[in-house]
């Protein structure tokens, strides 16, 4: 009889320890991830923005939808440890270098319990470990091409190197060395920044207008850019004198080759290396006409209203606004209390910067031909709001 008891008190203890043990690891199951997903997370203006639930470790993603339905990955960056209720707000470069789909965008920022170095999509949407938030946006346009592009043989650190430099437009700019594999210089954390030494033995880069806004805007087409011949001028502009008493038409600052300077009826552009001109400075004059430029016989499309081009100016009292002209920069007319009437011949791709008509005459007339609809309606608020 003892033995039987004995057998029994070893068989309920075992069947104890099984379920003990089968116990313990059902709740470690169940807690195995205690990282959770992000809240708030959404794209606003260049940045990424969301919220943290838990302790834990982050990275994202951003994707797109190509023209099968296939997500493919754009670009992907660790962002790290975060404390929980952590709020994120980050203009992070990641998000520019690659940024040049049109259509479905996808960012996901994926968190787990501890540093990972997974960054295979499969693996983090289908793994119990990795907590997933997305957002999800359609990208419709681009970007405008940078403009007032000049190149110049210069010095860096006592070696011969050259200068790539563009027109002050009011948005951030990426700068790609295309001879080195993924080597990125931007500017759009630090839009001061317009211009950049490259060594000689960099014989292209590539240059293209960042995003400003994340939700709407692709990354513009990209510009290439060649090195100066070692038989140029180091200037990039020369003055050719005129006569005191000439016409202002007459008065021109040119070069015979792009890319140049010129200034023609008391304005000055920039005219970069693909033959596009940027309106840099509009100086005493009452009317102005912003469409092309021609030189010496050759006509150029003005593209681009450069950042304060007219601003604070006493005399404009009306301006037209042609249909090559694809960016108004930032306060480019802001204080021109007589400008009274404003006419836009726009384009799709017309992006206007802030406070590009403010402060001008309270009685001031404008007008947007070659865009109905939407477009028309976003062009206005665009304005009005400024």
């Amino acid at each position: 009889m003892k033995k039987i008891l004995g057998n029994l008190l070893l068989f309920i203890t075992s069947l104890m320890c099984v379920i003990v043990l089968f116990g313990c690891v059902s709740i470690n199951s169940k807690a195995a991830r205690k990282v959770q997903p992000v809240k708030d997370l959404k794209l606003i203006d260049d940045r990424y923005h969301f919220k943290t639930v838990t302790d834990g470790f982050y990275f994202f993603f951003v994707c797109y939808e190509n023209e099968d339905g296939e997500i493919k990955c754009l670009d992907r960056c660790t962002i790290g440890t975060l404390k929980k209720n952590k709020t994120i707000d980050s203009a992070d470069l990641n998000l520019f270098y690659k940024y040049d789909k049109l259509g479905k965008i996808i960012f996901y920022v994926v968190g787990s319990d501890e540093e990972k170095n997974t960054f295979n999509r499969d693996e983090y949407l289908k793994t119990s470990e990795y907590a997933v938030s997305s957002y999800q946006t359609t990208v419709k346009e681009r970007m405008p091409q940078p403009t007032g592009i000049t190149t110049k043989i210069d010095e860096k650190d006592g070696k011969k190197c050259w200068v790539v430099s563009w027109a002050d437009d009011g948005y951030g700019h990426v700068l790609r060395y295309s001879n080195v594999k993924d080597y990125y210089f931007t500017s759009s954390m630090n839009k001061k920044v317009k211009f950049r030494k490259i060594d000689w033995d960099v014989e292209e880069v590539t240059l293209k207008t960042s995003s400003c806004d994340l939700n709407k805007y692709a990354n513009s087409e990209v510009v290439t850019i060649k090195r100066p011949t070692e038989d140029s001028d180091d200037e990039t502009s020369k003055n050719i004198p005129a006569d005191e008493n000439a016409n202002t038409k007459d008065k021109v600052d040119a070069v015979s080759k792009l890319p140049m300077t010129v200034t023609i009826d008391d304005i000055t552009y920039d005219i970069d290396v693909n033959g596009n001109a940027c309106a840099t400075k509009i100086a005493s004059k009452k009317k102005a006409v912003l469409d092309v430029v021609t030189v010496d016989g050759t006509t150029y499309p003005v593209t681009s209203i450069a950042k304060n081009a007219c601003k604070n100016n006493k005399k404009i009292k009306s301006v037209k606004i042609g249909s090559n002209v694809t960016s108004i920069g930032k306060n480019a007319f802001k204080g021109c209390k007589k400008l009274k009437k404003v006419t836009i011949k726009a384009n799709k791709s017309l992006k206007i910067g802030k406070g590009a008509f403010k402060k001008i005459n309270k009685d001031a007339k404008i007008k947007i031909k070659g865009v109905k609809g939407s477009k028309k309606k976003k062009l206005i608020k665009a304005i009005s709001n400024h």
